[in-house]
């Protein structure tokens, strides 16, 4: 995990330093509503994204909020390019980032019914997808996209051992990896 960060942090101030030097940055800011579809389920993610543009580039911090199994938190570097198409602005963007598990009070206590305690483990978040810049002074923008997130969730289980007629506690870990497309909606400062 520790690597990928590094490697990430690397591009993305490689990929400053070189467009700055070509044009003068200005800065954005985005507000996004996405809709992720998994398994015939949808839920929302609320989006903000805070970066610096040069010539049809752009990069920037992106923080988001899933509500998909249990609450997370994802934060990536969001990386876009925008390709001129006649009225139109199109642009293909990812996102890679960590995803950070912070399950809520309520989630804590309908999942924790049974085994009693159960602990996450972050994992990794990506996304990518290609969208319409629309309106005017393109400012809004639709987009498709996929996305990744990982996580590890741990607990002990109690088991009946019949060679030593003893109940005994292991640790039980599954790790869950979400596939999911989605639509996003939003508008850029």
């Amino acid at each position: 995990m520790n690597k990928m960060s590094l490697l990430l942090c690397f591009i993305a101030t490689t990929l400053a330093v070189q467009l700055h030097a070509q044009h003068r940055p200005s800065p954005f800011a985005t507000v996004q509503q996405g809709t992720w579809h998994d398994a015939g389920k949808i839920k929302i993610q609320p989006v903000l994204t805070g970066g610096v543009a040069w010539n049809n580039w752009s990069v920037g911090l992106s923080a988001s909020i899933d509500f998909f199994y249990v609450q997370s938190v994802q934060s990536g570097i969001d990386l876009r390019r925008y390709f001129p198409a006649g009225k139109q602005q199109l642009f293909v963007y990812a996102v890679p980032g960590l995803n950070i598990v912070a399950p809520t009070k309520a989630e804590k206590q309908s999942i924790n019914f049974w085994p009693p305690e159960r602990h996450y483990n972050s994992g990794y978040y990506f996304e990518s997808g290609a969208g319409i810049m629309i309106g005017k002074k393109k400012n809004f923008f639709a987009a498709l996209a996929w996305s990744r997130k990982t996580f590890e969730e741990e607990y002990q289980d109690m088991v009946y051992n019949p060679s030593t007629q003893k109940v005994e506690a292991y640790t039980r870990k599954m790790d869950f990896e979400y596939n999911r497309l989605g639509v996003k909606l939003g508008v850029v400062f």
